[in-house]
């Protein structure tokens, strides 16, 4: 809130109007999340969890390539752009929204 109580501070008013979780027009986060390959919601959590391409590729045995294939994949599916926003996506479908 601003010091007049009236209108949202200028930082809660841009995390309120463009959290990702609320942008997606494609469909709840549970929905989505359900479109992924066992494999692409494998990656994504450890992407959510900010390991880096090589990070998951050694940890998965996979080459770098793959791991970036399978996150263009999980980006389009859930319609974001970064795997930023997947922690977010995650959150919501932990929560069951």
């Amino acid at each position: 809130m601003s010091k007049d109580g009236r209108t949202p501070s200028r930082r809660n008013f841009f995390t309120i109007q463009f959290h990702p979780s609320m942008m997606n027009p494609m469909g709840d986060a549970k929905s989505l999340w359900r479109k992924l390959t066992a494999r692409e919601q494998q990656i994504a959590r450890l992407a959510a969890q900010r390991l880096s391409d090589a990070e998951i590729a050694a940890r998965l045995v996979l080459s770098e390539k793959t791991v970036r294939n399978h996150l263009s994949r999980v980006y389009s599916k859930l319609g974001i752009s970064s795997r930023h926003e997947i922690k977010y996506v995650l959150k919501d479908v932990e929560d069951g929204k």
